[in-house]
């Protein structure tokens, strides 16, 4: 007969409490192991005096009061000789000479692995080769640790204080913890940065994390012969003005060494894979709209700053207009001044607009009322204050004056859970909280795919050799830097194809397509149409004039050293042979896209080429 649908549930919902019950002991047995190991000796201890007293009364042994105790303890030594005559009678004793031993010998097991874990480790770290070593061990360093670990790599954290709450968690997930300080070349030696295949130096201090890459180059260049390989080292960097004074040491230099440096910043990278999640345009603005993206800023520290920045670096659009920028901060004067000490030509790269006035003045709300209400622009409104209730408070605040527009409101969280849950909860397609988006958790931008941008580099590198291949002469020494193979590349000439290959997304929304994975499709896109590579090759150009201007090139005589150059003038007045270089960058991208196996695929609301 077969069991009631009732027998099935309780069937069920047994097992399922029995999971969580094993579960919590899990929990707590990680959580306190010393104190289990302690109500283990003490409850086999207890087992054992009371079954030896037993014993003693049941085989009528006259032994003083305090024999017991003191066999009791025998018993850990798994020596149970008090037993002279007879069978066992006390189910207690014989409990006791199994778990006494067994605890004894776990405990031991335990102290000895404690005592000497940091040998054990070193031991380890002989044999280790292409392994990962992380300098820092603060809430972004945690990420890149487990997302290397979750993604099969051997991980190894140098962390110099040993309180570190993280350190017992990376244990847990087989990560290596050496404590120490990364500035000092023996510790770096320890934790194998020699044998290393990545090395990320993501320390709280930009000075601590530069000597750190200092150090790690010196022992790189110093390894024995045997070691093979060139190992990559990331640096992050916080202040961006640092980065291209960094980028001028000699591990940016010496392209033949073993060793590669790369600079990076999570600002960036949030603001990065913010704009690729969610772009500017929302994907509105295809060939024939005027409208403009307008991006409205509350709060304009570091994370306001790059997102501003990213956004003037891809705002390009088949509309011509330059990308409208709106930052709103109650310090709006002085950090305008210092951003513009920075970037002075940024105003020609977007129609910026700075506004002196706290996110919680009623006149801010209604401005932004009246800018989400505007047709001509495609808004989106980005909360960038660096405390994550102050960013949420304030996102609360200004919901209600865009909402009706249905503006996508993005709020900056930097911690996993609380406030950052209860924007990504299922639930909250229901409530108010639906157009709020959460960006910059360190789980989403502290990863793997982030920080090596495996497929970025893929393209970057597709589209270098698609400029330098036809203008290097055969049998000649190459003497321009610009068409130098890829690995002998200057760093800021590698970042500039980096930032086109960011770009490919956008042109190909505005013509109405999209990059789609999987095999190629018949109909996939193949030849763009003269009237689209004119359309991309003009968002090329604007997209590299902002590039130019932002690294601070001026219109000239073309002068690398001077940062000067001919070709930062409108489409319309461009030479013609300048104009065909863009036209031939963009006839390129399906043949690119080809190189990380993807394809350009137009939407079926689009006729086909």
């Amino acid at each position: 007969m077969a069991d009631s649908p009732t027998d099935s549930s309780d069937a069920a919902g047994g097992r399922r409490c029995c999971r969580d019950v094993a579960r919590r002991l899990r929990w707590f047995f990680r959580e306190h192991p010393w104190a289990v190991i302690g109500a283990l000796w003490l409850l086999a201890y207890v087992l054992g005096c009371v079954g030896v007293a037993k014993q003693f009364a049941a085989t009528g042994e006259r032994r003083s009061a305090s024999d017991p105790f003191f066999r009791g303890l025998q018993l850990f030594i798994m020596d149970d000789s008090m037993v002279t005559n007879g069978p066992l009678v006390s189910w207690e004793l014989e409990v006791a000479r199994f778990l006494a031993p067994a605890v004894a010998a776990y405990a031991a097991l335990a102290a000895f692995l404690a005592l000497f874990r940091e040998r054990l480790q070193l031991f380890r770290l002989r044999y280790f080769r292409r392994h990962v070593v992380i300098c820092g061990l603060g809430r972004n360093g945690f990420a890149l640790a487990e997302d290397f670990r979750r993604h099969g790599h051997r991980v190894v954290v140098v962390e110099r204080d040993d309180a570190n709450p993280r350190i017992p968690l990376c244990r847990e997930q087989g990560i290596i913890v050496l404590v120490g300080d990364a500035t000092v070349r023996a510790v770096l030696e320890k934790a194998g940065v020699a044998s290393a295949q990545y090395v990320i130096a993501i320390c709280g201090d930009d000075g601590t994390n530069a000597e750190i890459a200092i150090r790690a180059h010196q022992t790189v260049l110093a390894r024995s012969p045997r070691l093979t390989g060139t190992v990559r080292c990331f640096v992050h960097i916080v202040e961006l003005h640092l980065c291209e004074l960094f980028s001028q040491h000699r591990i940016f230099a010496d392209l033949g060494d073993p060793f590669e440096a790369n600079i990076f910043n999570i600002y960036q990278s949030s603001a990065r894979l913010l704009f690729e999640d969610h772009p500017p345009d929302r994907g509105l603005i295809v060939a024939g709209d005027s409208r403009t993206p307008h991006l409205i800023v509350l709060g304009f520290g570091r994370m306001g700053e790059s997102v501003a920045l990213q956004a003037a670096k891809i705002g390009h659009y088949a509309s011509g207009q330059r990308p409208r920028i709106t930052i709103i901060d109650r310090d709006a004067e002085s950090r305008q001044n210092r951003f513009y000490g920075r970037y002075p030509q940024f105003e020609q790269v977007c129609a910026v607009e700075f506004v002196h006035r706290d996110w919680e003045d009623p006149e801010t709300r209604g401005m932004l009322r009246r800018w989400a209400a505007e047709r001509e622009c495609v808004v989106t409104v980005v909360v960038a204050l660096d405390d994550d209730r102050r960013a949420l408070a304030c996102a609360l605040g200004v919901l209600s004056a865009v909402q009706a527009e249905g503006v996508p409101l993005m709020v900056r969280m930097s911690e996993e859970a609380g406030l950052a849950t209860l924007l990504e909860s299922p639930g909250r397609g229901r409530t108010s909280l639906a157009t709020v988006r959460p960006f910059g958790m360190p789980r989403c931008v502290c990863t793997r795919r982030m920080l090596l941008n495996e497929e970025l580099d893929v393209l970057s590198r597709g589209i270098h050799e698609a400029y330098a291949e036809p203008r290097r002469r055969p049998g000649a020494p190459t003497t321009d830097p610009n068409v130098a193979p890829w690995d002998e590349l200057d760093h800021g000439l590698k970042d500039s194809c980096r930032q086109q290959a960011d770009h490919l997304p956008i042109k190909l929304r505005t013509i109405g397509c999209s990059v789609c994975r999987g095999d190629r499709p018949e109909a996939s896109v193949q030849v763009f149409s003269d009237a689209e590579v004119e359309t991309l090759a003009r968002m090329e150009h604007a997209r590299w004039m902002a590039e130019r201007l932002l690294a601070g090139w001026r219109l000239g005589p073309k002068n690398v050293d001077d940062k000067t150059s001919p070709h930062l003038v409108y489409w319309q007045v461009l030479p013609e042979e300048i104009m065909e270089y863009d036209r031939q960058a963009v006839r390129q991208i399906p043949r690119l896209l080809q190189t990380i196996g993807a394809h350009v695929q137009r939407r079926a609301a689009d006729s086909t080429v």
